[in-house]
């Protein structure tokens, strides 16, 4: 029984290193994908740039389509447990300010966060491609609205 407890241990470190590299997003980004909104749908392009380090990245950038263009700044941070919360960080603009405690698990290229921001649900996608890219994608729900996109980054 001790033999398969210190073998359970020596696994711990293993999975730890496994979690979603938030410093493997750090760079410039730039691409295009799709926003939909209730019935409406429109191209979208992005602009990113992603600052920090393994325990906290932010995000400053802008997306816009036919359907109107929004400027973002989010903290995504690592707990110790693991979990990464996403936070509106110093810039954010002021619609997008209640962004708190939407968190998630990540697995190790995939992280997927949810919650709610003030009346808001929001969901949140992270997948980093084996080709380099980096699929970010957003599901909300405003009020009445009903939001969603994916856009498909490539690093410049």
């Amino acid at each position: 029984m001790k033999t398969l407890f210190c073998a359970v241990l020596m696994l711990v470190p293993t999975a730890a290193l496994a979690e979603f590299p938030l410093e493997a997003m750090v760079g410039k980004w730039s691409g295009q994908g799709t926003y939909a909104e209730n019935m409406s749908s429109a191209k979208m392009r992005c602009k990113i740039d992603i600052t920090g380090e393994a325990d906290k990245v932010t995000l400053n950038g802008r997306f816009a389509s036919g359907l109107g263009a929004q400027k973002v700044a989010l903290d995504l941070i690592r707990a110790q447990d693991g979990i990464i919360t996403a936070k509106a960080a110093p810039g954010a603009p002021a619609n997008k300010t209640k962004i708190d405690g939407i968190s998630g698990q990540p697995t190790e290229k995939h992280l997927v966060m949810d919650g709610v921001a003030g009346e808001d649900s929001i969901k949140m996608e992270f997948l980093l491609n084996p080709d380099g890219s980096l699929r970010f994608g957003v599901n909300s729900i405003i009020g009445p609205k009903d939001g969603k996109s994916v856009i498909r980054l490539i690093r410049q």
